[in-house]
């Protein structure tokens, strides 16, 4: 049921005739649009919050991310760092015995095999950082001088078996061919008795004529 004045209009139907506005209308639209900005300051500030917060949490898990990072590239530095230093190691030893002509400087616990001049090369590198040291083992071959074998380790003699049972240290010269010498015996071979019997194949043949790195191995301790 609609309210009217005395001449039967609704009050909602009466303006004001100099301003063309209804009075209560243009009150009740000022009221309304006071509580509207009210209501969206309270929803802007609860939504900054939020963001900010969300924000927060975001640049603390890259903040993490990046120190997980940088110290897995830290260690992984480390680590190389260790590997080069034996790997360094094995290198200088290497060029080294590639000039040798003699051997029988070293010791018996250096070598894999002295008929043929392997030698057992170590490197080792200390923990940095906090990491394991590494180490590297290689087996690298140093050719006989006179193309048989080392001897006694200076080259000079050949060591071959006679008889499958005398092992002796002869000269090249005594080695012969297969009409005379040593090679026409039968029982006698390169190297050691009782070691596996190669027959007359030298180091030269088994092994090459240059010096070269035979075997790798490496850990980390």
């Amino acid at each position: 049921m609609l309210l009217t004045n005395s001449k039967q209009q609704p009050l909602d139907r009466q303006v004001n005739r100099n301003t063309g506005k209804h009075p209560r209308g243009a009150l009740l639209v000022c009221e309304c649009s006071g509580n509207a900005m009210k209501n969206q300051q309270g929803f802007v500030l609860i939504l900054s919050l939020v963001i900010l917060v969300g924000m927060s949490l975001i640049s603390i898990s890259l903040v993490k991310t990046s120190f997980m990072e940088e110290k897995m590239v830290g260690h992984e530095l480390a680590r190389h760092q260790t590997f080069e230093s034996a790997e360094m190691s094995i290198r200088d030893q290497e060029v080294a015995l590639s000039t040798m002509t003699d051997l029988s400087g070293l010791s018996p616990e250096q070598f894999l095999n002295d008929e043929c001049g392997i030698v057992k090369v170590e490197g080792v590198s200390t923990a940095l950082a906090g990491q394991n040291g590494w180490t590297i083992y290689t087996a690298y071959y140093v050719p006989p001088p006179n193309g048989f074998n080392w001897g006694d380790g200076d080259g000079s003699k050949i060591r071959l078996c006679h008889k499958d049972k005398n092992d002796l240290l002869v000269s090249i010269n005594a080695v012969g061919d297969e009409h005379h010498g040593h090679m026409q015996h039968e029982g006698d071979h390169l190297g050691y008795c009782g070691e596996g019997n190669n027959g007359w194949n030298t180091c030269i043949d088994r092994f090459g004529s240059v010096p070269k790195r035979l075997s790798w191995i490496e850990y980390a301790e």
